[in-house]
Parts: structure tokens; sequence; C-alpha cells
């Protein structure tokens, strides 16, 4: 039977609802665990919209705003380097700065571009780059036990690199919209909505 650590493993309503389709996971153990613990939130809400409505204890439905976004290296390198999709990239970093959308990143995904943009480019821009970054409207979430644990159920499943796999992990924590332009996570499509950046 899944306890409750295993439950909050994933930090997703996908890995709840996907447990009976991995070894050792039935649908009975699937409902053994409490009602209380587990998302209330179905696939097809996840698709058509990243933050899905919830159920709240006495006003009913109630919508989750401001709209949620995750980057990975791909969309902030495309921000940063004036590349096609620097556009949409801009215009959701608008709306955070109007505290009408929230932005997060991967501590992960931003040594990933840390270290592209200094093997490209040599140290000094990327120190130039981090300074640019820190100004902007994002939260650059630590890779705590959570998340290094949720991403790593999300590389064993599914052929990404860990470091997306960490961009697709806080997705679904924050149940947000993946920006990327990077044909690699049309491999997970399934798991997170993403809004695609053009490729380069």
């Amino acid at each position: 039977m899944y306890n409750e650590s295993e439950v909050a493993y994933g930090g997703c309503c996908d890995f709840v609802e996907g447990l009976a389709g991995h070894p050792g996971g039935t649908a009975e153990e699937v409902q053994s665990i409490p009602s209380k613990n587990r998302p209330d939130c179905s696939k097809a809400a996840l698709r058509s919209r990243a933050r899905c409505w919830r159920s709240g204890p006495r006003s009913g439905l109630v919508n989750t705003e401001p709209d949620v976004y995750v980057l990975d290296s791909f969309a902030l390198l495309a921000y940063l380097g004036a590349e096609p999709g620097e556009s949409q990239v801009k215009a959701v970093l608008a709306r955070a700065r109007q505290k009408q959308a929230e932005v997060y990143l991967a501590i992960v995904n931003y040594g990933e571009a840390v270290y592209i943009t200094e093997r490209e480019q040599g140290l000094p821009a990327a120190q130039r780059m981090i300074a640019a970054v820190d100004q902007l409207p994002i939260i650059v979430i630590e890779a705590d036990r959570r998340l290094t644990f949720a991403a790593a159920h999300v590389k064993a499943h599914h052929p990404i690199s860990y470091a997306d796999a960490f961009a697709v992990a806080l997705a679904q924590q924050q149940r947000a919209i993946l920006l990327t332009g990077d044909p690699e996570f049309r491999k997970v499509e399934q798991l997170v909505t993403i809004e695609w950046l053009p490729q380069t």
C-alpha cells in the first residue's frame, strides 16, 4: 500500500492518478489512499488549464490565480538572447511585473542557462546574465528533496534529460504552464501543459 510520503513524492495530480499504471501499483491501492491526501484535480483540467479548479472548504469552487508559468533554460536563453520566442517570454514576464502571472524557474535549469552562456560566450557574459536574471520577476526554486525526487520519478519513466525533468516536475508541482521550445519536451506532453516557443 502507498503511504503519504509516496503520494507526496510526485507532488502532482498525474503521479497519484498514474500509480495504478506503474509496477506494484493497483487500482485498489490507489483507492486505499485517504481521500484527503488525493489532489482534487482531473487530467482534463490539467490539459485545458494548468491551474485547475479546487474545492474550497466553504466557498465551493475557487479559481486559483494568477496564471502560473515555468521557464526552462530554452525559454530563458530565448529571452536573454533575443532569439525566436523572446516576445512570448517577454509578454509573460510583463504580466508577472503586473502581478497577473507568476513565473518560476528551477535552479537546475538556471544553472543550465549559465553554463551554456559561459561555454559559448565566456565567464563575463555568464556573470552579466546572472545579474540580469536576478532582476527579473522570476521565482527561482531550489532543488529540495521533494522536487529532486519528483524529477527523478519523471526521469525514470521518460527519455528526457534529468535537467529537463526538473522543469517538468516543477510545472507539475505548481500546476503551471511550461514555456519552452525544446522538442525533447514532446516526449512528456501528456504530463504537463506546454506553451511552445518557436524553435531556433
